[in-house]
């Protein structure tokens, strides 16, 4: 009888029992096939010792299509139980190749001896993992899991699980590779996978049997045979192991074997052995095995090594990519974060978990209370972002447990701060990580690491191969180790909190996480080693303190004294900054830190001192007043109208800044100012230059003779009935930055509204405002009213080059006359 493929019915029977009998010698026992026994002919015939002698078996191997019937089992029962019967057998087994029939298999497993089973039964016998499972099992109970896991999905939003479950299915299926940053719950997926696949095979032998391999906690076997020894020989009851014959059942579709933590696996690694030992993972790929792999896209440093790794790609040296001998490329998979609601049904079952499990053992009641008032406190919008990354959820339920702790008290410096040091102990902890970098060592690696990639700012080609090997030396510097740059790299960012992109490029997937650390290397490295005198670095590095930033130092500051005197030699940096394009976050950010300084640093009246107090008051690096402190402090920096010239003009801009802005200190302040502007002595005295040197002649101001004279001269007319002075505001900020360069690189004075750009007040409140005597004020009085003495009383014309204007002060009197000073011989605005 023929059947399809060429075998007929006898050849395909023998060639089942064929295979059983390789089973059994795969399991190291002798097996013989066809032998005659008594009246019967034994497919399969092997011998056992067990502890009291040996043992003869005998085998029926029926490769039926169907299921096996009653009538073939009785058939069995008759032959088999005679030659149990006459001693000629001690056991005798009934082998179908698929199911039997219930009836069948009650009737054979009744006959004392016998035993019915199908194929994966067998197989499942040979290797006796059931042992294993429970205890997988046993180890994922303990630890609560089954009650907080949340299902994970990957990034294009499909159920990881689903997944994974439509794969085992599929007949000659590509390996799996998840590969995802740090935290996203890579080893927890595994666990779950394992456990939930554990009891379903206990349940149905037929099922595969999961074969979980932490390569992170067995980095010293290299070869296959020992992970998989390792594994077996550490778990409790596995009966039978030998390679040969795991190989085979896995060949035969009876296993999923998933490899976690190949980037632990990893360490130490050149590409070329790293790439040898996944070679040697995928030994078992062959035939309906099903493997999967976990692990990190830091593992690879490069595309190259990705190519290599998970798609099984190799570069010749003439630069062809060719498939690699011996293995098959990985269908990868990514995983995404938690959404919020996920994150928040997380922390919902986990934190009770955790927060019973901190109390167990102490002898204390469980206060529920408190349990349920902390978590409401976890579940508030507070941490949504935060929690996100499963094992920054986890990280943070762990820091709540803490009942002296209250999570509103707690700065968002010291969160992080322990934050960070639970990832990073984490990592240190790992097996596949080297013992010699430790928890300060990776944690300075972190933190230079995340200001690198800080500085690059919007760049998306930066790779780990790309990671500047002094930022490795210089974590490492107080270590003994024998790894070259290279080396070293790869070891570092392994165990490292930054993730990667599909474009290779590398990132913090929790940007608050990157900028504490930026924060706390500013910090530790004193403003990352830029002095007060490299003023180009000095306002590079400013630019870098965004508002999260400095909010992390400035916490810091106000809850660590040694953090406090770091940072107060920070001010020196703008006690000499003459320039127009300093970051105004970078001023936001010392202008929060002000108040934890004030007494230490009220004598420096320094030009953006004056400007550095009018933010502090107004709680914002803005000149709109928004507080009424600003508008006090306003008001006090009038003293600098009659300071040195750069504070005049410090104090000048600030004032047509504030002003340029619509508010009620305008008001306020308007008649003040101008009478403070404007010196009495000093006007009088232009007045009566003017009247002595004729009618024909100008009276021209230096900028170095009376420098605010000289600015209001350029910004101010003199106009209307009542006689009032209107001040060109945007002017004003021009002339007052030829003597003093400073001012934000965002700067926009073109932008001022017409209605605010005049700042107007009457010329008699302003007389009242000097009160000067009545015979002092006649010799004032002609610049208002009289509009020829006014015209003779001119500003001498400062030009500089836009470059000079930049970097430099103003010029002096001399330099003025030989190089960039010109007579205007036109009306000034004040007539």
């Amino acid at each position: 009888m023929s059947i399809p493929g060429g075998q007929n019915t006898i050849e395909k029977g023998n060639a089942f029992r064929d295979l059983v009998a390789s089973m059994l010698e795969s399991a190291s026992f002798i097996a013989e096939t066809e032998t005659r026994e008594n009246f019967k002919k034994v497919d399969v015939r092997w011998r056992r010792e067990d502890l009291d002698g040996p043992l003869k078996y005998f085998v029926e191997a029926k490769d039926y299509e169907g299921t096996l019937g009653l009538a073939e089992c009785r058939e069995f029962v008759s032959d088999y139980g005679a030659l149990i019967e006459s001693n000629d057998a001690d056991r005798a087994w009934l082998i179908s190749k698929g199911p039997i029939s219930p009836d069948g298999r009650a009737l054979v497993d009744a006959k004392r001896g016998c035993k019915a089973m199908t194929f994966a039964e067998f197989q499942r016998r040979l290797l006796g993992l059931d042992s294993y499972l429970h205890d997988l099992i046993a180890s994922f109970d303990a630890e609560q899991i089954v009650d907080w896991y949340i299902p994970l999905h990957t990034d294009d939003d499909a159920d990881l699980e689903r997944v994974v479950r439509t794969w085992i299915e599929e007949a000659d299926a590509l390996p799996i590779a998840i590969v995802a940053g740090y935290g996203k719950g890579k080893s927890t997926f595994a666990r779950h996978l394992a456990s939930v696949l554990a009891r379903e095979a206990l349940k149905e032998p037929s099922l595969r049997v999961p074969v979980l391999v932490p390569l992170g906690d067995i980095v010293d076997e290299q070869s296959l045979e020992g992970l998989l020894g390792k594994v077996f020989t550490t778990r409790p009851g596995v009966r039978g192991y030998n390679f040969g014959l795991f190989e085979k059942l896995s060949k035969a579709g009876r296993y999923v074997v998933i490899f976690d933590g190949f980037d632990e696996m990893k360490h130490g690694m050149t590409i070329a052995r790293f790439e040898a030992n996944i070679t040697e993972l995928m030994r078992l790929d062959k035939n309906a095995a099903k493997i999967i792999i976990l692990g990190r896209d830091t593992a690879f440093q490069d595309d190259y090594e990705f190519k290599s790794i998970i798609q099984g790609r190799q570069i010749t040296a003439g630069g062809q990519e060719i498939a690699a001998r011996g293995r098959r490329a990985f269908r990868e998979l990514t995983v995404r974060n938690f959404t919020a609601g996920e994150a928040r049904r997380f922390v919902k079952s986990f934190f009770p978990v955790v927060a019973r499990e901190a109390v167990r053992g102490s002898g204390k009641p469980v206060d529920e209370a408190w349990i349920a008032s902390r978590l409401a406190e976890l579940l508030s919008d507070a941490f949504d972002e935060l929690l996100k990354r499963p094992v920054h959820a986890q990280m943070l339920c762990q820091i709540a447990t803490d009942p002296s702790q209250s999570l509103t008290d707690l700065s968002k410096y010291r969160l992080f701060d322990r934050f960070v040091h639970f990832l990073i102990d984490r990592e240190v902890n790992k097996r596949g990580r080297d013992p010699h970098f430790s928890l300060e060592v990776r944690r300075n690696f972190n933190r230079a690491l995340a200001y690198w990639l800080w500085e690059q700012g919007g760049v998306s080609t930066v790779t780990l191969a790309s990671v500047p090997a002094e930022i490795c030396r210089q974590a490492t510097s107080d270590v003994r180790h024998d790894y070259d740059d290279t080396a070293l790299r790869k070891e570092l960012t392994a165990g490292c909190l930054i993730e990667k992109g599909a474009t290779g490029t590398i990132y913090f997937g929790h940007r608050s996480l990157q900028e504490f650390l930026v924060a706390e290397h500013l910090i530790a490295t004193d403003f990352n080693g830029v002095s007060s005198e490299d003023k180009s670095a000095a306002v590079w590095t400013l630019a870098l303190i965004t508002p999260e930033v400095g909010s992390f130092i400035v916490e810091a500051a106000n809850s660590a004294s040694h953090v406090s005197e770091a940072v107060l030699m920070w001010f020196d940096i703008l006690k000499d900054l003459r320039r127009r394009d300093v970051p105004r976050s970078g001023v936001r950010f010392l202008s929060e830190l002000y108040p934890l300084f004030s007494e230490s640093l009220a004598r420096a009246h320094d030009p953006w001192f004056i400007w550095l107090r009018y933010f502090a008051a107004n709680k914002a690096a803005e000149f709109a007043p928004k507080t009424s402190a600003a508008a006090e402090q306003l008001a006090a920096s009038f003293r600098y109208l009659a300071g040195n010239r750069e504070q005049q003009a410090a104090a000048l801009m600030l004032f047509a800044e504030v002003f340029a802005r619509q508010s009620d200190v305008r008001g306020k302040l308007a008649t003040q100012f101008i009478a403070k502007w404007l010196d009495p002595g000093g006007l009088r005295d232009a007045v009566q230059t003017a009247r002595e040197i004729g009618r024909n002649k100008p009276h021209y101001i230096p900028i170095d003779d009376n420098f605010p004279l000289w600015c209001f001269l350029h910004a101010a007319k003199v106009e209307g009935n009542p006689l009032r002075v209107t001040i060109d505001l945007v002017e004003l900020r021009k002339r007052a930055g030829f003597a003093m360069p400073m001012g934000f690189a965002d700067e926009q004075d073109e932008n001022v509204p017409e209605d605010a750009r005049y700042l107007s007040a009457q010329v008699q409140p302003i007389y009242r405002s000097w009160g000067v005597r009545e015979s002092e004020l006649d010799k004032i009085r002609p610049f208002f009213t009289d509009e020829k003495v006014r015209g003779r009383i001119l500003p001498l014309e400062v030009v500089r080059t836009a470059r000079e204007d930049l970097d430099k002060p103003a010029a002096s009197a001399k330099s003025v006359k030989k190089a960039t000073l010109k007579l205007k011989r036109r009306s000034p605005p004040h007539l």
